[in-house]
């Protein structure tokens, strides 16, 4: 069932259905202009705006209902669009039994993917702006560790930006996907980046410490992604379903 879209709405956004990865899972992807937004479209929408979010700055009200609008045209394919999204205790949205997902958005784009559960006990979407300056030395030297950092060495210079980028998102999609599931409070610092292919678009990815019987020391693990605008990337990580 394809969701519609108030004609006042749809005329501040562009939407697209996008793959990022050779599971062919479905990315409502939304690119929408900042200033155009009025605050009427959740209720054309008949998108719940929660008192944190009507009392955050603009911008982050803006964000907020681009990433419900994704989400609920993600979820049409389940004839869930009309679902409301609650806010889970991590900030993360809680979704309809039996389904998966996550949203993720810029100041330029939402996104939103979903799945069942039989194809996958957790869904990881990031979407970042090509990080420079100060952005791209606090990645390398917090969020990366020396072997990382080594490793966006070897990339031509005109690339580390946008490796450095994906390193970050990769560890960004990761954590969404399992973080619900893992009882210990976990950082950047157990998932080491091994490799990033431009070309085949994936980022792999080992272990480095043990989160949980699922995901110990050197498992390991891809993350793809996608170009989604000249500086901005898109990554999803899909937890494949695991038996004890």
């Amino acid at each position: 069932m394809q969701m519609t879209i108030a004609p006042s709405i749809s005329g501040m956004l562009r939407l697209q259905t996008v793959y990022v990865s050779a599971d062919h899972i479905p990315v409502q992807l939304i690119e929408f202009d900042l200033m155009e937004f009025r605050m009427d479209a959740y209720r054309q929408m008949s998108i719940a705006c929660p008192d944190q979010i009507a009392r955050s700055v603009f911008r982050r009200r803006v964000e907020f209902f681009f990433g419900r609008l994704a989400a609920s045209c993600a979820l049409s394919q389940y004839g869930a669009a009309h679902i409301q999204l609650e806010i889970g205790p991590q900030r993360a949205p809680i979704w309809p039994s039996g389904i998966t997902g996550s949203i993720s958005h810029s100041d330029r784009f939402a996104a939103a993917a979903v799945i069942p559960h039989e194809f996958g006990n957790g869904l990881g979407l990031d979407i970042e702006r090509r990080l420079v300056g100060t952005a791209k030395r606090d990645v390398e030297y917090v969020v990366l560790d020396e072997d990382e950092r080594r490793l966006l060495g070897t990339i031509p210079l005109n690339q580390r930006a946008n490796a450095a980028t994906l390193a970050f998102s990769a560890k960004e999609s990761f954590f969404k996907a399992v973080s619900a599931s893992v009882d210990d409070i976990f950082g950047y610092e157990v998932m080491r980046i091994d490799s990033i292919d431009l070309i085949a678009k994936k980022i792999n990815f080992s272990l480095v410490k043990t989160i949980s019987d699922e995901f110990r020391q050197g498992t390991k693990g891809c993350v793809d992604f996608l170009e989604i605008a000249d500086d901005h990337y898109l990554t999803l990580y899909r937890r494949r379903p695991f038996h004890n």
